[in-house]
């Protein structure tokens, strides 16, 4: 009991240590045209402004140590469109720190009944996790540079499934992604971002280790953001 307690009193003082090491937002932190931004103890919100709210939404784990305020300017065209985007923070910025947060958002929005979870390289690890836990309460999975970890057996799982990877990501590679297919319905989707690169899913600044993208954060963003919509449109 005594050594437990001295890991707890260790990790308080490692948690803001680890946070200061975090991608922060380089563009985007603001309310983009067209969306209301609200910031949550739990998520920060994306709604849309505009138009009518629709009746599913988006649950999105950032990756690894990215500040979950990079990722706005990327999921905003969803709220645009209708969508809602709850983007989950987590301590650290570190989702392997609380694999269960994500499912709890679904409480935020309490209109919306069909779900779809994602995430970014770990996010998206940690969203197939939570699929694989608690498959009934999602009906869509979104992975981004990501995919299931080797306990996540998604196989049989009747939700869907898209699957999005950058040409010159340096960090997540094809072989990676390729052997994460077993684990994924068949029908899942499967679509390759030409000269994108792994941290131009969001908007943080250059990545350690990733490779060079040959087109702009602005120009893979409105790619991916397509992709999404077009299958939370078909949910």
């Amino acid at each position: 009991m005594r050594n437990f307690c001295k890991l707890g009193i260790l990790a308080l003082f490692l948690l803001p240590l680890i946070a200061a090491c975090s991608y922060l937002p380089t563009a985007g932190s603001a309310s983009p045209a067209g969306v209301i931004v609200t910031d949550t103890r739990g998520s920060i919100e994306l709604r849309p402004a505009s138009v009518p709210q629709a009746d599913s939404g988006l649950i999105f784990i950032p990756g690894g140590f990215v500040d979950p305020a990079a990722y706005i300017e990327a999921l905003a065209p969803l709220a645009r469109a209708g969508y809602p985007v709850l983007i989950r923070k987590v301590p650290a910025n570190l989702a392997v720190l609380d694999p269960q947060g994500a499912d709890r958002l679904r409480q935020a929005i309490p209109e919306i009944s069909t779900w779809a979870i994602g995430g970014h390289s770990l996010g998206g690890v940690m969203a197939a996790s939570l699929i694989g836990e608690k498959p009934q309460n999602f009906q869509a999975l979104i992975l981004m540079a990501s995919y299931p970890a080797a306990p996540s057996d998604l196989s049989a799982w009747e939700g869907s499934v898209l699957s999005i990877a950058a040409e010159f990501d340096g960090l997540t590679k094809a072989e990676d992604i390729d052997a994460g297919r077993p684990r994924l319905p068949d029908d899942s989707q499967y679509s390759l971002i030409s000269g994108g690169c792994h941290a131009y899913f969001g908007s943080y600044g250059p990545q350690d280790g990733d490779g060079i993208p040959s087109i702009s954060r602005e120009e893979q963003q409105a790619q991916v953001a397509a992709l999404i919509i077009d299958i939370l449109s078909n949910l």
